[in-house]
């Protein structure tokens, strides 16, 4: 067997006595799995112990089974993946290389990929905290400017989340506005054109409103001369000089048919009659007409799988939306961002403090470190550190710089380009004047400062 190929292991392949090359799962073993357009990575923990004999095929090598081990790896782009089966690693998606990767070169970027994701982690406990604040805050507000109502016309703001190239079609809401009040659980698209009219992103689902778009259409059927044929109404593809490239697909779309045909109007007279040879090359004349082509903006989805009665103009997977619904979290959080049209109320400076939190407040006050990706330039006094003298001829030495309330990396020689790349993207940054990486002081600095310490060693 080849060594730099993982094993598909079977109960045959035991009983009949045939050598079997075992490369064992351990920290540092490097492995290549084929998803996601292949990926390099380090085994970095074992989880129980490894029982490769244990491991088979079923089902013709679709699956694989047994092992109970599990690994953690870290892949060269800094991302993680914990708890893969033993089984998963030696299925025919894996490879397992012969070579093993020293411990100074993973496990510096393992302690900054889990800072990175302890980090990400008081993100999302902080939006979590400020959400459910907004919750309670929008249900307080709507218990005063609509008591008892429970049904809503909103308008939402739709993102195209799709992905045609793995035939994956989703969206997501981008923003929500309350338009008004309903008194009753019917989808009325009078009703939802009415409440559209009121808000200024909407106002071209109001009444009256629907889609028109001018074009130059074939006005009789014909084949021409490579033998398509041409149905009667078809868009023109003689008349590319009269499409205004500024639309998609040349042709814009307005709100209503007077809009459409003052856009026709406006386009100076051209040739709508022309000569041309069909199939057997007889010269023939083809005419066309200017055509409004009228499509409602009012969608009936209530099937399986459908989204309902709802007002969308263009593609139903972008754009503002408007439709019915009940009262939910999306709603509250809305109306205490003041996403509405339901009036005015007074709301305490306190109360604006939670619905409309600034994100640097809310990081100073649970002592986070700044934004890795957002992180501000330093003052003067930052670049500058008091200059600190290493006590020791450590490849790397930690000093706590009390007067800029900062942490300090003094490293013996350059470091390698990983670790430097680790060090900028936890917003390290270096000083000319004290030869040192530094940071603002934090848990999350300290614990980063301290693995590095202990772990790296020059190569």
């Amino acid at each position: 067997m080849n060594p730099n190929n993982i094993l598909q292991f079977t109960t045959e392949t035991f009983k009949d006595g045939s050598p079997i090359v075992l490369l064992p799962l351990e920290p540092g073993r490097r492995v290549h799995c084929i998803l996601h357009g292949g990926r390099d990575g380090t085994i970095t923990a074992v989880h129980g112990t490894p029982q490769p004999e244990n491991v088979r095929t079923i089902g013709n090598g679709f699956m694989v089974t047994g092992g109970q081990a599990h690994i953690d790896v870290l892949w060269d782009d800094d991302t993680e993946s914990r708890m893969i089966p033993e089984a998963i690693v030696y299925g025919v998606q894996w490879r397992i290389a012969p070579h093993m990767q020293p411990a100074s070169e993973w496990q510096p970027r393992l302690t900054a990929t889990k800072a990175r994701q302890e980090t990400e982690e008081q993100r999302r406990e902080i939006a979590r905290r400020v959400r459910k604040e907004r919750i309670q805050q929008g249900r307080e507000i709507l218990a005063k400017l609509a008591p008892g109502v429970e049904y809503f016309i909103v308008a939402n703001l739709q993102r195209d989340d799709s992905d045609t190239m793995t035939d994956y079609f989703a969206t997501s809401t981008v923003q929500t506005h309350i338009l008004a009040t309903s008194k009753h659980g019917k989808d009325l698209f009078a009703e939802m054109r009415k409440a559209a009219a009121r808000f200024e992103h909407t106002k071209h689902l109001g009444p009256g409103c629907d889609e028109y778009t001018p074009r130059i259409v074939a006005s009789q059927d014909y084949i021409d001369s490579s033998g398509y044929y041409v149905h009667k109404n078809s868009t023109s593809r003689w008349h590319s000089e009269v499409q205004d490239h500024d639309y998609a697909h040349g042709w814009p779309t307005f709100s209503t048919q007077a809009q459409a045909q003052a856009w026709i109007d406006s386009r100076p007279a051209h040739q709508l009659t022309i000569q041309t040879y069909d199939a057997q090359r007889n010269e023939i004349s083809i005419h066309h007409e200017w055509n409004i082509h009228h499509s409602s903006i009012e969608n009936r989805q209530k099937w399986s799988m459908g989204r309902g009665y709802f007002l969308s103009a263009g593609s139903s997977y972008s754009g503002w939306q408007v439709r019915k619904t009940t009262i939910s979290d999306e709603l509250l959080e809305a109306i205490a961002l003041g996403n509405h049209s339901l009036g005015e109320i007074k709301i305490t400076p306190q109360q604006t403090a939670i619905v409309r939190p600034e994100w640097d407040k809310m990081k100073e006050f649970l002592g986070l470190p700044p934004d890795t990706d957002t992180a501000p330039e330093p003052t003067p006094a930052e670049e500058t550190p008091t200059p600190s003298e290493p006590t020791s001829t450590a490849p790397v030495q930690i000093v706590h710089n009390a007067d800029k309330n900062g942490i300090e990396l003094h490293f013996a020689a350059k470091p390698p380009a990983y670790l430097l790349e680790s060090l900028k993207k936890l917003g390290w940054r270096w000083s000319r004047a004290a030869s040192c990486w530094y940071a603002k002081h934090s848990e999350t600095a300290v614990k980063f400062a301290e693995n590095i310490a202990s772990t790296y060693s020059p190569a």
